[in-house]
């Protein structure tokens, strides 16, 4: 089923939208997917508990197609629009909604499934281009929200959020919580924090 979403979701999001949408782009969306892959992988999980949150990683963005502000209620709406058309009703639409739900910021998770979901999404920010990465979300965040952040408060303001994270699963806390650490170490250095 993955390589139907796949295909859907790769025809859907843009590589790019420049200026308008640098970091929610086709890009982000394969590498949270490919988190979520070797996650699930690491943590040893059944296929049947690596498929949810497979599916969403790829949907968990489309809502940014048609709007910046409502977004997640969007991605939402289009991945069990898709399940339905393609004949695979998910009677875990609600698992759905809670995936989607566990990646924002504030961490509002409710599931295992959601946790995957959230790593993998919080990653792909807390990599070793955290600060590009971060620049790029700034920009975007500018762009929709009028919010202008310098580097140093935007920097500032995403780590808070990655100290104040914690990875669930082994391979998180492994290799990951040092990569967070290391980043949130730079942020200090670079800018006086």
């Amino acid at each position: 089923m993955t390589t139907q979403e796949e295909k859907y979701c790769s025809a859907s999001i843009p590589v790019s939208k420049g200026k308008e949408l640098p970091f929610h782009d086709l890009i982000h969306t394969q590498e949270v997917v490919e988190y979520v892959k070797n996650s699930s992988a690491e943590m040893n999980n059944a296929p049947r508990k690596t498929e949810l949150p497979m599916l969403t990683a790829w949907f968990q963005n489309t809502g940014f197609l048609n709007s910046y502000s409502d977004y997640k209620e969007k991605s939402k709406n289009r991945e069990i629009a898709f399940l339905n058309a393609v004949g695979m009703y998910y009677n875990s639409s609600v698992q759905i909604c809670k995936c989607i739900d566990g990646t924002s910021w504030h961490q509002t998770l409710t599931t295992a499934l959601a946790e995957i979901l959230c790593n993998a999404n919080i990653i792909d920010v807390n990599n070793s281009h955290f600060f590009y990465r971060n620049s790029l979300l700034n920009r975007e965040r500018e762009f929709f929200c009028d919010r202008h952040l310098t580097e140093e408060k935007c920097s500032v303001f995403n780590l808070e959020i990655l100290v104040n994270f914690h990875f669930k699963s082994h391979y998180e806390k492994g290799y990951l919580e040092v990569r967070n650490q290391k980043n949130s170490e730079d942020v200090k250095t670079n800018f006086s924090v």
